[in-house]
């Protein structure tokens, strides 16, 4: 106790110097800090400024400073979709697949009541030819809108078309149909699902009746195009892809299409310009590049593809279409060597089981090895998934006749086939295998069983 200066007693504490020191810097911090707080902004206002201006960048193009920033939004707010979503866009400009699905399945997850993110992400996936992923997430985003959307619906059959997933694909398309009757993509989804049910005479007169009620639509256009190239048409399929090319000059996938078929029926250098035009417009598109592989292989620059080829597969090791060309370059390098190329098309389908082009050379090799298990699983893959050529059907009615595998399908198969070439030689001759093979109460009547797929080596 100390008496105070007024002459009363009172408590005096006498702290160490160097307390005091501590306390008054402690003090001083604390008054600084929350200064410094209040003068800047919330995290999440600094994530909105982020966002907007990485929105800015990429719509100049600056895909690196768009990147940057975009990733600082989402660092700062990572409970917002938006920077994901976006930032989702930016990965697949720049190549970067991985991380672009990454982030729209983020997207996804942050915002499960909001369609949009799994309908970006569906769409990358049928770019990067992963139908089936595609129809896992479309089915998602069509829950989400309440299952009635009629554009998620068409996109969901679509892929689950070409994921070989036809009565599924039949049932959406038909309850679309009850939606919205002589809608333009409508008709051409209905097509697409009479061709993969075999139901041809059916799905061209839709196609007429849709290319007469919607002349201008890419999309019905493109159906028709896609079924005339399947079927050995080439100059109509061209004819096609060149009207729906006019009626959507922007859109890639038609281009690619054109510049494929183009290809195929011998005008490689139009092809390879087009293909080097969609390449330039979008050089980050995986996509294109290894389109445009496939097209310098059909051109004979076999060097020139395969470099375009490993500079894709470098980057996106699972792509389907790449890959595809890296085997096929093998199979024109290594005659002698069939094996090897069986291998490069089977890796080529563990990327994508959908490759078509693939399913096609591997089935012809398989043949030629007399492993005709192999070749009927492949061709019996390209039919279920719509995209058999006429020609093919013939040669997988030939295996079953020869095998006695499917006899009942098989027979089935030769008949619509002679009902479009009744004097078809060879096509009589496996009728009489098949029906020596198949009891007469047996026989197909009506549209008869379906296919069953043999399971051969080639997976």
């Amino acid at each position: 106790m100390t008496r105070a200066n007024g002459g009363g007693y009172g408590l005096h504490v006498r702290l160490p110097s160097a307390l005091l020191v501590a306390l008054t810097l402690l003090l001083a911090g604390c008054d600084k800090l929350a200064q410094m707080v209040s003068e800047e902004p919330p995290r999440e206002q600094q994530a909105r400024s982020y966002l907007a201006k990485g929105r800015a960048a990429l719509s100049k193009g600056d895909l690196a400073t768009a990147q940057r920033l975009l990733e600082k939004a989402a660092a700062l707010n990572p409970t917002d979709p938006e920077p994901q979503r976006t930032l989702g866009g930016v990965y697949e400009k720049l190549g970067e697949q991985a991380q672009a699905i990454f982030a729209l399945k983020r997207a996804a997850e942050l915002a499960p009541s909001d369609p949009g993110p799994r309908k970006e992400l569906a769409e990358l996936y049928l770019r990067s030819s992963q139908p089936a992923n595609a129809a896992e997430h479309l089915k998602k985003a069509v829950d989400a809108s309440g299952g009635e959307d009629t554009d998620l619906l068409r996109q969901l059959a679509f892929a689950q078309l070409r994921s070989g997933q036809v009565d599924e694909a039949d049932a959406i398309a038909k309850k679309v149909n009850e939606a919205s009757p002589g809608d333009a993509d409508t008709m051409a989804l209905m097509a697409e699902v009479l061709i993969a049910k075999r139901q041809e005479e059916t799905a061209v007169q839709l196609l007429d009746q849709a290319v007469e009620a919607h002349p201008n639509s890419a999309r019905v256009r493109t159906a028709r195009a896609r079924y005339f190239f399947s079927r050995g048409k080439v100059n109509e399929a061209l004819r096609e892809f060149e009207l729906a090319a006019e009626a959507a000059p922007d859109d890639t996938e038609i281009g690619l299409a054109r510049a494929r078929a183009m290809a195929a029926s011998g005008q490689t250098e139009e092809a390879a310009e087009l293909m080097g035009k969609i390449v330039a417009a979008r050089p980050t598109d995986l996509n294109a590049q290894s389109s445009l592989a496939e097209v310098l292989l059909l051109a004979d620059k076999v060097e020139e593809a395969q470099n375009v080829a490993k500079a894709v597969i470098d980057k996106q090791p699972k792509n389907g279409r790449a890959l595809y060309v890296r085997a096929r370059a093998i199979e024109v390098q290594s005659a002698d060597d069939p094996v090897r190329a069986i291998n490069a098309y089977q890796g080529a389908i563990e990327g994508d089981p959908n490759q078509t082009e693939a399913l096609s050379r591997l089935w012809r090799l398989y043949l030629k090895q007399n492993q005709k298990n192999d070749a009927i699983s492949m061709l019996e893959r390209l039919r279920i998934l719509g995209e058999a050529t006429a020609d093919e059907d013939i040669e997988l009615v030939g295996l079953y006749a020869d095998t006695g595998i499917n006899p009942v399908e098989g027979l089935k198969m030769c008949n619509e086939a002679l009902k479009r070439d009744p004097g078809n030689a060879k096509l009589l001759g496996f009728k009489r295998q098949l029906e020596a093979k198949v009891p007469r109460a047996a026989r197909p009547k009506g549209d008869g069983t379906g296919i069953q797929v043999i399971k051969g080596r080639g997976k």
